[in-house]
């Protein structure tokens, strides 16, 4: 949701940060100006011994996810 990197180990309990404080940030917004977050990547995160092709194909999926979603946010572009 961010779009920062993360290591396998620390990527589910930032997950659940990010959340929170995303919809912190959106609850600071007028309500014609909130969007819905977004849904995580549908691939599996990756673990460690995974093929580096299986993060590459997780991270390519989560940046589009950031991407599309940071252009309608405007939590999202008030961060940048």
């Amino acid at each position: 949701m961010c779009n920062r990197q993360y290591g396998t180990a620390s990527l589910t309990i930032h997950q659940k940060t990010c959340i929170k404080k995303h919809a912190w940030g959106l609850d600071k917004l007028p309500p014609k100006k909130r969007v819905p977050l977004p849904d995580p990547p549908e691939l599996i995160q990756p673990k460690n011994g995974d093929a580096e092709e299986v993060f590459d194909t997780f991270n390519a999926q989560a940046s589009e996810i950031y991407t599309k979603h940071a252009k309608l946010c405007a939590y999202c572009i008030d961060q940048e």
